[in-house]
Order: C-alpha cells, then structure tokens, then sequence
C-alpha cells in the first residue's frame, strides 16, 4: 500500500513505491530539474534523529524500493524532501512542520 496526499505519506514496510516530487519556485512557475540537480528524501523516527532511509534522485520521481522500506520501523515517523541544485543551492521541498511531527506512516508488512 502507498498514499501520498496533502503532505502526508503511508506505506507497507517492504513495499515499491514511485513519489513525483512537483517542485514550484516562490513566483508560482515550475522548476524543471537540470542535469546535476538531485533530489533526496530522508525518513527519520523523529526530525533529530539519523535516517532510517534515504534515498536519491537525479529526475522529479524518487522510486523506493522493497530493500528502502523494509529498513523502515512500523509506525510514526517523519520524511523530508530536499533539492540540491548543481550549483550547491540546496532548498527543503518538504518537510515536518515542527520537533514533534510525523508526516508518514509505516505499516507493517503482510507476511
């Protein structure tokens, strides 16, 4: 199982998923990835924790894999997405809004 709606994620531990990152510049137009520019979602059991998961992207789709979710604890956690473009720049997409939010779930797996 995978959602993704309004900021918030679910998944089932050692699931596939594909997240189409739409990136939008502060004047509202689009901002369309330029060869070098990569993007990186990090999972976190809090947003002062080290990641359970991360994985990057050289394209707007982060594609995780059975092995990226199966690292992930059930229950509650927090995920950001981050661009870093080729020149250095690098801008959080998304993210916890505070220390104490969780914006995903993780279910546990069927087996």
């Amino acid at each position: 199982m995978f959602e993704c709606s309004n900021g918030k994620i679910i998944i089932t531990r050692g699931d596939s998923a594909a997240l189409k990152v739409l990136l939008t510049m502060g004047n509202g137009e689009t901002y369309k990835m330029d060869s070098g520019d990569v993007l990186t979602l990090a999972v976190k059991k809090r947003p002062e924790d080290q990641a359970m998961m991360r994985v990057t992207s050289d394209t707007e789709v982060i594609k995780l894999t059975p092995a990226d979710t199966k690292l992930l604890e059930v229950g509650n956690c927090c995920f950001g997405i981050k661009l870093k473009t080729k020149s250095g720049d690098v801008f959080t997409v998304v993210g916890p809004k505070d220390a104490l939010s969780t914006n995903m779930t993780v279910l546990p797996d069927a087996d």
